[in-house]
């Protein structure tokens, strides 16, 4: 996946806002919305790996929720 899918997923299915999407991964708000209106093709690993590991515990924790 890429990172704008991810920060899309994120945001869509779990409807967090740009900035919160980036206070969890301690990034910026500016940096997620380039992610996510594609000005920007790539991201740097950290950011990708925090994207990856918010999505698996925000899955995670609707499972345990269930």
């Amino acid at each position: 996946d890429t990172a704008k899918k991810i920060a899309d997923e994120i945001a869509d299915k779990f409807e967090l806002s740009d900035s919160e999407i980036a206070r969890r991964c301690n990034s910026s708000q500016a940096t997620i919305s380039r992610i996510r209106n594609e000005k920007v093709t790539q991201c740097g690993s950290t950011l990708y790996i925090e994207l990856m590991q918010l999505r698996e515990d925000l899955c995670s924790s609707i499972k345990a929720a269930a």
